[in-house]
């Protein structure tokens, strides 16, 4: 017999904590020795008192509350901190409540690195560049001194405004610029122009911090840009948008935030505020996850080229009716790509939340926001599981001119608010290619297990769907759909009705779904939260029962500090999964 691959993997964990406030996501984070990072959260619903608490935050660390929900953590470690932490965020208001966790790992500075200190307020660009003798700006060091930078470079960048830099040149591997401990450096903007490898951590952006205000472009990264890695920073037009009270107010004022032309780049961890259209990814091969997009108008994210991940971020509140607009009239989308020519594949929209309207304060409601939407495909060979979306418009997810997407586990409603346009239905529509860009047919495609008002395909026969949940009986399908609370209740008709085939493994929170019965919609019932401690290895695979076409295997068993929930067998494309160590693997051909 033959195997052209054989892959035995295990799954391990531990039952997760009952959930009844919906938080944005948290990556893993990584912060270096003797500089800053702050992570960003926030609760998707609007709280007008909410209590958060951390056990085991670390000694470096510190809990901030910037209120109705948000906050964030500040970590500031020594050298002596260097190692792996495991961060909880517990956040209560009355009876509900939900519990985070989150990895962080402090990482050394590499010993051949070279480490320079930049510092606008007592630095000077004839300094040497030491932490008792900085350099003047970032702009400054990346104007006069770039001949000389090279990969594996540190800057750490104090308090004060440090200009708009311009960064340039190629790199091997990475160059950092790092926010010291106990410092929140201002930068006006960034621009990445034709360069490489560049890491940017812990910055604040925006022209604010110049007291000025722009409705320019943000963080710009150029064509011809390549390994550009921006986290944890805060990128905004304008701390508080409420001084803007008209539509113009906004198109005069407020900037784009991320425009990324380069390939391979990563958005991570940071917090967009106050911006034009957010993010607008051009290029291939860019990832943006864990992000929190906050009062936006226009599109909070665009994503246009092939290979690209769009994950677990948190996107709400679309301000402006757009349709006004001047010289762009448009439509508000939480997510929209679009192709005219060449299909845009591979793209990867996971576990992110959107909500049109989320703070009932929200001046300039917009009433046109649109969830997950691409009207002038092709799509092609998508994958959009695990979305939360909630807006008033019927577009929930739209793929007009789709081929061989999967959409799958994704739970769209209308908003609770019931603001706007009291007759749409929040839906999951699959079209033809729009008349006007060809018209063709949408193929391949498979619809499964979603939560949906509707579902539209024109009778096109766009592909199947199945194991959906089709209606408006919210109330039995949710905990508590009226305060937001979107996890599934305990008769929910969508407990244990999915289809496991093409499923998630994780739900939109990142813990198991049920083995053998998963639910419908984003979030599982009875999910385990994820073991963060490895298990041992399954050891002495021996073959028990060969018949003609299959296999029986045993191994001893893995050990874990909490249990193994399975085991995963892949052979070749089959993926096989057993609850003890041993498994039966059919359909094999002998050589």
């Amino acid at each position: 017999m033959k195997f052209t691959t054989l892959l035995i993997s295990l799954f391990i964990a531990i039952q997760g904590y009952g959930q009844g406030i919906i938080m944005s996501p948290i990556g893993e984070q990584e912060v270096y020795e003797n500089a800053r990072i702050t992570v960003y959260f926030s609760t998707l619903k609007y709280f007008e008192s909410i209590s958060l608490s951390s056990s085991d935050i670390p000694s470096f660390g510190t809990l901030m509350d910037d209120g109705n929900g948000s906050g964030r953590f500040i970590f500031d470690p020594a050298s002596s901190d260097i190692g792996t932490y495991t961060v909880t965020l517990n956040t209560e208001s009355g009876d509900v409540s939900s519990q985070s966790r989150f990895k962080l790992e402090v990482k050394a500075v590499p010993s051949d690195a070279t480490v320079y200190y930049i510092d606008p307020v007592n630095g000077d660009s004839s300094n040497p560049g030491t932490a008792a003798e900085p350099f003047s700006t970032l702009t400054s060091v990346l104007t006069n001194n770039l001949g000389t930078i090279e990969g594996n470079t540190f800057f750490y960048l104090r308090n004060g405004f440090h200009g708009s830099p311009v960064f340039t040149g190629s790199h091997d591997i990475p160059v950092y610029v790092l926010a010291e401990k106990n410092h929140s450096p201002d930068v006006k903007k960034l621009n990445f122009s034709f360069t490489t490898n560049w890491y940017v951590s812990g910055l604040n952006v925006s022209p604010e911090t110049n007291n000025e205000t722009t409705n320019s472009v943000l963080v710009n990264v150029f064509a011809g840009s390549r390994d550009i890695v921006l986290t944890n920073c805060k990128i905004y037009s304008i701390e508080d948008a409420s001084v803007w009270t008209t539509n113009e107010d906004w198109y005069a004022n407020c900037g784009n935030g991320i425009i990324a032309s380069g390939k391979e780049c990563m958005f991570k961890n940071n917090y967009l505020k106050n911006t034009w259209f957010s993010v607008e990814l051009r290029k291939s091969d860019n990832e943006f996850s864990y992000n929190i997009i906050n009062w936006f108008g226009a599109d909070a994210i665009r994503g246009l080229a092939n290979n690209q991940k769009v994950q677990y971020n948190q996107i709400k509140n679309a301000t402006v009716f757009d349709y006004f607009h001047p010289t762009q009239p448009q439509h508000d989308d939480g997510f929209q790509s679009w192709t005219f020519s060449v299909p845009v594949k591979n793209m990867v929209v996971r576990g992110n939340q959107i909500a049109d309207i989320a703070d009932p304060n929200l001046p300039l409601k917009t009433e046109i926001m649109q969830g997950i939407v691409d009207f002038d495909g092709f799509a092609e060979d998508w994958i959009v599981e695990n979305n939360l979306v909630i807006t008033h418009h019927a577009h929930g997810i739209a793929l007009y001119g789709a081929k061989n997407c999967k959409v799958v586990n994704n739970t769209v409603v209308r908003n609770p608010m019931n603001l706007f346009s009291p007759n749409f239905k929040a839906w999951i529509r699959i079209n033809p290619r729009k008349e006007a860009v060809g018209g063709d047919l949408s193929t391949g495609n498979l619809v499964r297990n979603n939560i949906m008002a509707t579902y539209q395909d024109e009778g096109k026969e766009p592909g199947s769907q199945d194991h959906n949940k089709i209606g408006t009986d919210y109330t039995n399908t949710f905990e508590d759909y009226a305060g937001w609370n979107f996890y599934l209740s305990e008769n929910s008709s969508s407990i244990n009705t999915g289809e496991e085939e093409d499923a998630p493994f994780i739900d939109a929170d990142k813990k198991r779904r049920t083995v053998g019965a998963v639910d419908r919609g984003c979030f599982e019932y009875n999910a385990s939260e994820e073991d963060r401690d490895a298990p041992t290895a399954p050891t002495n695979i021996t073959t028990t029962q060969v018949t003609e076409g299959s296999i029986s295997l045993e191994w001893d068993a893995s050990s874990d500090n909490v249990g193994v929930a399975y085991y995963e067998i892949i052979v070749d494309d089959q993926t096989i999964r057993s609850t003890t160590a041993t498994a039966l693997i059919p359909n094999l051909i002998f050589n």
